[in-house]
């Protein structure tokens, strides 16, 4: 952790298939889901616990993923879970684009990480 801080990351992606709460999910440890061909129902799950302030992130290696078949993302799939977002108003950013509704310092200094944090929500 201390060298993403050094390094002057704001956020860094962790595993945990869980929302992401920023009032305590440390920055450095933000929770997402992996997408994979094998997983849709887990990924349409996923997305209804954006909600109450919750964030849901996803982790996509490849649309497709041809060297990586275990983590693979069809794009037919890709386009399904586009459609999905998009048809139920969905507002979809990139990681950083967090910083505009985190406050990162303020967290940075109050939420401990946890690094055995496993709640599901």
């Amino acid at each position: 952790m201390e060298i993403l801080r050094k390094k002057g990351y704001k956020f860094a992606r962790a595993g945990g298939s869980r929302a992401y709460d920023p009032l305590i999910d440390h920055p450095f440890l933000v929770p997402s889901w992996a997408m994979s061909a094998n997983n849709k129902e887990q990924i349409m799950e996923a997305f209804q616990k954006a909600k109450k302030g919750k964030i849901v992130v996803l982790t996509i290696h490849g649309v497709p993923d041809v060297e990586h078949p275990w983590v693979n993302t069809p794009p037919e799939l890709f386009r399904e879970y586009l459609q999905y977002l998009s048809d139920h108003h969905f507002e979809v950013i990139s990681l950083i684009e967090l910083n505009n509704y985190i406050n990162v310092k303020k967290a940075m200094k109050t939420i401990v990480p946890n690094l055995n944090k496993k709640l599901k929500n």
